[in-house]
């Protein structure tokens, strides 16, 4: 009995897939060809919707094409001719030495060459502080604008109307005449009681918490003087307020004198009035009245002098550079020694120009 072979079973699916890719084939086929007749009427429609070039036209665009031609022609022999080595090589060894000509001139005249490389910095650091100097400038100039408006936004102040003061004639003041002094302010005239505030300076030192600050006693004649200790009292009225009446107290030591001076400054208006100190100096026999006047106590000075000129008490003034007054007290010995030595004896320097002396007016 014969044996039966078995069937190819892959035969089928090949076939298939051959019909499958003939297919496609001829689809693509038949949309190229559409696409080709599609294109074709295109193209078609567009030329013919062109407007047909006229003869002036065509005759416009065949003289710019010649022209073109005609530009081109120049052109491409300068192109030519840059493209061409110029230079020969007798040329070339003629320059060089020319070159070493020169370089040989240079060098004999001692010409040095040009050191592009430092010009270069040199110039980049000269435009820096050019740079700095433009911005200074500039904040310069605004400073001075903004200064300028506020000047012209500040008011100009009025001078106060012209005062006219008579001056009198000036005399001396009489042989041992007793002189007052008052201190005028723009609180008002303050008269400066001297033998008042140094009975009530010193009184201060017989209280027995005065005491420690004694240094020693010596015999002088038939009186026992004390002396007190400098340091003692430096720190002493360094903490201690002193005043007098409406005056507050400084207790200042200076170098020529071992004892203090006493700086009056006022601090309110007179708290006595000027009319009562002047009535008691017109009962004292040649006694004077010697105003102190501050640059701003002027318009009191001039109100207290017609109380002075009216009770017939004679008086002076003299300008003062402070609202104060000293007033020394040698009553007060220290163990303090003068720093600078007295002056020798003997004529005054030709130079030297003596103050001028207190006088009434």
């Amino acid at each position: 009995m014969a044996r039966k072979h078995p069937k190819n079973e892959q035969e089928l699916p090949f076939v298939a897939l051959m019909d499958t890719m003939t297919n496609v084939v001829g689809v693509l086929t038949i949309v190229l060809v559409m696409m080709g007749i599609s294109l074709a009427r295109a193209a078609s429609r567009v030329f013919s919707a062109l407007p047909p070039a006229t003869e002036a036209q065509v005759h416009r665009a065949q003289i710019a094409l010649d022209r073109l031609h005609a530009d081109q022609t120049p052109l491409q022999e300068k192109l030519k001719k840059l493209t061409e080595l110029e230079i020969t090589p007798e040329k070339l060894a003629a320059l060089d030495a020319e070159v070493a000509n020169l370089k040989r001139k240079i060098e004999e005249k001692g010409i040095k060459p040009l050191n592009l490389d430092a010009m270069s910095q040199d110039r980049a650091k000269r435009e820096a502080e050019l740079q700095q100097k433009n911005a200074a400038v500039k904040q310069l100039m605004a400073e001075r604008d903004r200064i300028k408006a506020l000047l012209d936004d500040t008011p100009v102040p009025k001078a106060p109307p012209a005062k006219v003061v008579r001056i009198p004639a000036s005399r001396p003041i009489p042989e041992g005449a007793k002189i007052e002094h008052v201190l005028v302010t723009n609180n008002g005239p303050h008269w400066i009681n001297v033998k008042a505030i140094k009975a009530a300076f010193l009184n201060g030192f017989k209280s027995p918490s005065m005491r420690p600050m004694v240094h020693s006693e010596v015999r002088r004649g038939k009186k026992t003087v004390v002396i007190y200790d400098y340091t003692k009292l430096l720190h002493y009225f360094e903490k201690q307020k002193v005043t007098f009446h409406e005056f507050h107290v400084d207790v200042v030591w200076v170098d020529w004198s071992s004892s203090p001076l006493l700086r009056l400054v006022p601090e309110t208006a007179s708290s006595a009035a000027l009319q009562d100190a002047l009535e008691r100096f017109n009962r004292i026999p040649k006694t004077v009245v010697m105003f102190q006047v501050t640059a701003d106590g002027f318009e009191k000075y001039l109100a207290a002098r017609k109380e002075c000129d009216a009770m017939g008490v004679p008086a002076g003034w003299e300008f003062a550079g402070a609202a104060e007054y000293s007033v020394h007290i040698p009553e007060l010995a220290t163990n303090k020694p003068p720093v600078t030595a007295k002056p020798a004896a003997g004529p005054p320097p030709a130079n030297e120009i003596k103050p001028p002396s207190q006088k009434l007016d």
